[in-house]
């Protein structure tokens, strides 16, 4: 490695201080923001300090998955990344480059990645020259770590698409560090997925996608996407990564997500099976408030008409636990929390090691989750009849 790498990197090509429109596609990031007229430099600005920052409240100061790779995977803690990049002119990235080259010393492979990394903001083409990209083949660096930094820079551009294409060429994940692994997982949460076909709205079907789909979260395909391409076995992760799994999972299949705990049943479990049911179904009766609410503004403006409303509040998330194979685990724990007395035992404690997720969604339903889980025993105790 060469005492100074900075003549990688074209002035002339200089990306950071020109407006996204003069900049590649594959560099553009994917973010739903206002980004007239706005530099390369501003919007990796505005995603660490109002996305990532703002969104997150995981007390990381704004990093991207670039800063964890050059302080975790490198093992470089004491460089500040935030304060090279992005850089705000080439001088800036000529001294992040050098303070990269000093500390790399037998860390070559992981500074290739950063400066592949970074030349993919300038133009991909020379990004592939310089790491010997032929086909299949990278003479520089190992695939693995191709597709691993890779990944890293379109999540960080909120493209989870090819973010994800690029873990699925991954066979194992045993070489990158678990906080790496989880801070993948989190940065999943705040990314829309963004589908590539239209689905029909005017048809039953589509109508119940539609349904779906506004009572859903942006990111919730994200996440799953994710937990998919990291080949995790989730339920031996962090409370907190568990949570998440079953409210983005909820969100999308309710169906899927009973069965799911179904088969969980007498398995080993970070979280117990218990606690995770209760959540489960409180997801559920969550995702069955929205739904309710939105079937009811949608007949009311005319978009649908009675016996639409009818129909389609039969296929409503609730529904999915009626008729299960844990149906008197669902009914015992249904009539728990409609009683009144103390608070459930095993839902407090996960409150306690996850009380930003209860905060944001669960606590803000409280009273309409009671009133919805007496619906649902009703309506169990007349399917059993």
């Amino acid at each position: 490695m060469t005492s100074s790498v900075s003549h990688l990197f074209p002035k002339a090509l200089f990306p950071y201080s020109k407006e996204i429109k003069d900049i590649a596609t594959s560099a553009r990031p994917n973010v739903l923001i206002d980004n007239e007229n706005q530099s390369l430099y501003s919007i990796l600005k505005l995603i660490r300090t109002e996305l990532i920052g703002k969104k997150l409240h995981d007390g990381q100061d704004h990093l991207l998955m670039l800063d964890l790779f050059v302080n975790e995977f490198m093992g470089f803690d004491d460089i500040r990344v935030r304060d090279y990049y992005p850089p705000v002119n080439a001088s800036r990235l000529d001294e992040f480059v050098k303070v990269l080259n000093e500390h790399a010393n037998a860390q070559s492979l992981g500074l290739d990645c950063v400066l592949y990394y970074i030349l993919k903001d300038f133009d991909s083409g020379i990004a592939e020259s310089y790491i010997g990209s032929v086909d299949d083949i990278t003479l520089r660096i190992p695939r693995c770590l191709y597709h691993f930094i890779n990944s890293l820079y379109y999540l960080d551009r909120f493209d989870i698409l090819r973010c994800t294409r690029h873990l699925n060429c991954i066979d194992n994940f045993t070489d990158i560090p678990s906080s790496m692994i989880k801070r993948l997982i989190q940065m999943s949460s705040i990314v829309p997925y963004h589908s590539q076909s239209s689905p029909d709205w005017s048809s039953d079907t589509g109508l119940k996608n539609y349904i779906n789909v506004h009572t859903s979260k942006p990111s919730a395909r994200s996440v799953i996407s994710m937990v998919r391409s990291l080949k995790l076995n989730v339920w031996l992760s962090d409370a907190d990564t568990v949570l998440m799994y079953i409210d983005c999972l909820t969100d999308l299949n309710p169906g899927i997500s009973v069965r799911a705990l179904e088969e969980l049943r007498g398995n080993n479990t970070n979280v117990s099976w218990r606690a995770l049911l209760k959540l489960l179904i409180i997801k559920i009766l969550i995702k069955s408030i929205k739904q309710q609410r939105l079937l009811k503004t949608m007949l009311n403006e005319s978009k649908i008409s009675h016996l639409q409303f009818d129909q389609l509040f039969k296929g409503i998330a609730m529904f999915a636990l009626v008729d299960t194979k844990i149906n008197d685990d669902i009914l015992e724990a249904l009539y728990n929390m409609t009683s009144v007395g103390d608070e459930d035992e095993e839902l407090s404690t996960l409150k306690e090691q996850s009380p930003a997720f209860f905060a944001k969604y669960i606590d803000p339903y409280t009273r309409d989750i009671v009133h919805c889980a007496n619906n649902l025993i009703t309506w169990k105790l007349q399917s059993v009849a």
